[in-house]
């Protein structure tokens, strides 16, 4: 743990009213948004129409939809994909496309707003690369009228509180943490130092951010692309962290404050992409606006170009209006409650209500959380995506509580200044609540009846491995199951491992009737790799699971009366199967 107040900033504010609280979130609020959607995401066949990914763990949903793809003479894409991560709690994103953003790879994270992208080392703060660690704790300082008088109260933001990791997202992997490299994981003969690296196999080395100040990364992928990320951008202040106080004063009175954090997700972009062949894409910005991608460009001739908005800072941030590539035009824009996605021959893409998205970090609606305690939930939403053949897809979240067994009970109640505290801190909660997708509906021209999928989520099975409360007993689940009832009627049981540190969020079996499926992993290193694929920065979301190997041992399929066995026998030194045994016989 690093120290409270070394290399700490400081902000005086005036005291707010308690009643504010619904402009950000607490620190218990805000645990949904540091999961980041760590369970394994399930892509269900649904025909991949709306573009939806489901993490059945937690019932997350996101969509990446393409609206331009120029084929050419290499794999580097040069193309237009929006991304929209569906009740991503305090995810801000850049708004290129309203609520959707512009899917390109990048490393990012939310940080404080005074503190900016800075890591702990006092003398470096801006290496991120090469000496990456959390960023420093934040200090704000309220000024506030109490029972007796005027009166300065002091509080600390650690960084695992306000901070969720730094992630590198690709469009074709997905989010993953970033991860310190250790010398047990091979790097490229290139003459390079890698310093970090990702679960997936990504091998990360350092260069000089486009404007000078501070480092950047370039990635490099187990298929040999390579991205140099150097260009950073930002939506601007983004939902803020709040801790409430208060001051006692005389015969039992009290003057109720907030010592509020503001926040902001930074983005550090692509300016270029190449192959091993010498292909290359390259990414212009606007260095004026630096959320303004301006063209898309690859060696082959292929070129994509953006055009903005004008926006307005003090009302609605720029916004994508055109994308133009080989003489045709696409158009975008905001529509009354959603945004619309134009095509060169008039069809559409529409997608409504999904402001559940940019909600704050804290707006799963819930009486306030504290230790031991996730809160109690108030309502739903829904949100609609129209086909451009003119099928909707209605999308029904819940808040929905979801639990993990063995966790490690904490619970701090910071009391460092003489001000009372009215919030509690729980590090790794049992329970904890998330939006999650409830049902799905499809309507449209040629449906005569909706299609409609169901999403059921059984017992959080949270508990603890200490503390006196809720405590894991010999016999408790250390699984969690969710149903899914497709549009034929069929319903499928998923359960999922959720031992804290074990194996929370990896599907452990899938059964319906006249078929069944069983996996099962390799919880500990067998020696031939090494046991995490990198040092964490941060586990408050999920302890090590984010590092740790995990890799499928063995599949059984249980099919009109056969079983098939697909099975590893050994592994290699990046723990990949090199030795499979595949073999079918009659279930007795």
């Amino acid at each position: 743990m690093y120290a409270r107040i070394a290399a700490a900033a400081l902000l005086c504010i005036t005291a707010l009213p308690a009643s504010s609280a619904n402009r950000g979130s607490t620190v218990m609020e805000d645990y949904a948004a540091a999961l980041n959607a760590r369970g394994q995401i399930l892509q269900l066949d649904t025909g991949d129409m709306f573009g939806e990914k489901i993490g059945l763990f937690t019932g997350s949903v996101e969509f990446l939809q393409t609206d331009v793809d120029l084929p050419g003479n290499s794999a580097l894409e040069v193309s237009i994909k929006r991304r929209l991560v569906a009740g991503a709690q305090g995810r801000q994103g850049l708004g290129m496309f309203g609520v959707w953003d512009l899917a390109l790879p990048r490393v990012y994270g939310t940080f404080s707003t005074q503190g900016g992208w800075k890591n702990y080392v006092v003398a470096e703060p801006l290496n991120r690369c090469s000496k990456f660690t959390p960023p420093p704790t934040e200090i704000v300082t309220v000024k506030a009228q109490t029972p007796t008088g005027p009166g300065t109260f002091t509080e600390y933001f650690n960084s695992d509180e306000f901070w969720h990791g730094t992630q590198l997202y690709l469009p074709e992997t997905g989010d993953e943490d970033l991860l310190v490299q250790s010398n047990e994981w091979p790097v490229p003969s290139t003459g390079h130092a890698y310093p970090m690296r990702t679960k997936s196999g990504n091998v990360i080395r350092c260069v000089a951010m486009d404007d000078g100040a501070g480092e950047g990364f370039e990635v490099t992928t187990p298929a040999g692309i390579t991205y140099t990320l150097n260009h950073m951008a930002s939506l601007g202040s983004g939902p803020p962290l709040i801790k409430k106080g208060y001051s006692r004063g005389n015969f039992g009175s009290v003057t109720e404050f907030e010592f509020v954090l503001f926040r902001q997700e930074f983005h550090i972009l692509p300016t270029s992409a190449r192959d091993r062949s010498g292909n290359s894409v390259t990414y212009t910005w606007d260095p004026a606006n630096p959320r303004q991608l301006l063209r898309i460009a690859a060696n082959d001739g292929r070129i994509v170009d953006l055009e903005w908005t004008a926006g307005s800072p003090s009302t609605l941030p720029s916004e994508v209006s055109a994308v133009r590539a080989g003489g045709r035009t696409w158009t975008y824009g905001t529509v009354v409650g959603g945004y619309k996605v134009t095509f060169p021959d008039q069809s559409y893409w529409q997608s409504t209500g999904f402001n559940v998205g940019t909600m704050g970090a804290g707006a799963v609606p819930a009486e306030r959380g504290f230790c031991r305690n996730p809160g109690v939930v108030t309502y739903g939403h829904s949100g609609s995506i129209r086909h451009p053949s003119g099928a909707v897809a209605k999308y029904r979240f819940e808040p929905t509580l979801h639990g993990r067994s063995w966790a490690r009970y904490g619970c701090n109640m910071p009391d460092s200044t003489g001000s009372g505290f009215l919030d509690s801190i729980e590090y790794t909660p049992a329970k904890y609540y998330t939006w999650s997708l409830v049902s799905k509906t499809v309507t449209g021209p040629g449906i005569d009846q909706p299609y409609t999928w169901a999403y059921s989520y059984g017992p959080a099975n949270g508990c603890y491995a200490d503390g006196s409360k809720e405590p894991c007993q010999a016999n408790s689940p250390a699984t969690k199951w969710v149903d899914v009832k497709d549009a034929e009627g069929v319903t499928t049981r998923h359960t999922f491992g959720n031992r804290f540190n074990v194996d929370e969020g990896y599907l452990l079996s899938s059964v319906q009737p006249g078929r069944a499926t069983t996996l099962s992993y390799q919880l500990d290193a067998s020696g031939s790799y090494p046991a995490l694929a990198g040092r964490p920065a941060y586990q408050r979301a999920s302890g090590i699971i984010a590092a740790k190997q995990i890799p499928l041992l063995q599949k059984v399929i249980e099919q009109d009366g056969v079983r098939y066995i697909w099975k590893v026998n050994t592994f290699d030194s990046m723990a990949r199967p090199v030795s499979i045994t595949e073999a079918s016989q009659p279930v007795q």
